[in-house]
């Protein structure tokens, strides 16, 4: 039995039932299960959320998002490797975010940071070309992933509406004082552009 539990049952009685003996039986007597049931409920929230999924948990969620590990692995266009969780989570969050969005231009800016763990998100236009806009996201997501991801073409945009997107790590080497975000000798890692 949790003393805990039971406190918090008979907290909530009001006033006139809380010192009455055969209701603190009775919650005494179902305290422990409730707070058992309370643990459960906790670890499978816990497994059943997108960071922490695995295995058939996370087949779970991609039920739920309407798109199977095949599907992934086709929209990647390598099917005959299998597909790992941390790659699978990347492409479930994509979808899902594409499934939601109303592609505004904060909702883009803030899927960016969701989807590709950007640190920084920067959005140009080009008057010369209409229905088009370009993002450079620093990101901390490994390279082999992040160039998998361009591949794919893993962006949520309007549709008739063209992107270049292109990626830098997060920890790149520059000037604090051009770049605030920018590491300096020692830190930082020479730039690579992906697009």
């Amino acid at each position: 039995m949790s003393n805990a539990t039971l406190e918090r049952l008979t907290g909530s009685l009001p006033e006139q039932f809380r010192d009455k003996r055969n209701i603190t039986a009775f919650l005494g007597a179902v305290s422990g299960e409730l707070e058992e049931l309370r643990m459960v409920l906790e670890q499978m929230n816990t497994l059943r959320s997108m960071d922490q999924a695995e295995g058939k948990n996370l087949d779970g969620i991609g039920d739920i998002v309407v798109l199977d590990r095949d599907e992934a692995r086709e929209m990647l266009a390598w099917a005959s490797e299998s597909l790992t969780d941390e790659l699978y989570r990347v492409i479930l969050r994509f979808k899902s975010l594409k499934n939601l969005s109303a592609c505004s231009i904060p909702e883009i800016l803030s899927m960016c940071h969701v989807l590709y763990q950007a640190t920084s998100v920067k959005y140009t236009e080009d008057s010369r070309l209409p229905a088009h806009f370009g993002l450079t996201v620093g990101t901390g997501i490994p390279l082999e992933i992040i160039e998998l991801m361009a591949h794919a073409k893993m962006m949520v945009k309007p549709g008739g509406v063209s992107v270049d997107l292109s990626f830098h790590p997060a920890d790149f080497f520059g000037f604090c004082d051009i770049n605030p975000k920018a590491k300096g000798f020692g830190e930082g890692k020479f730039a690579q552009m992906i697009t």
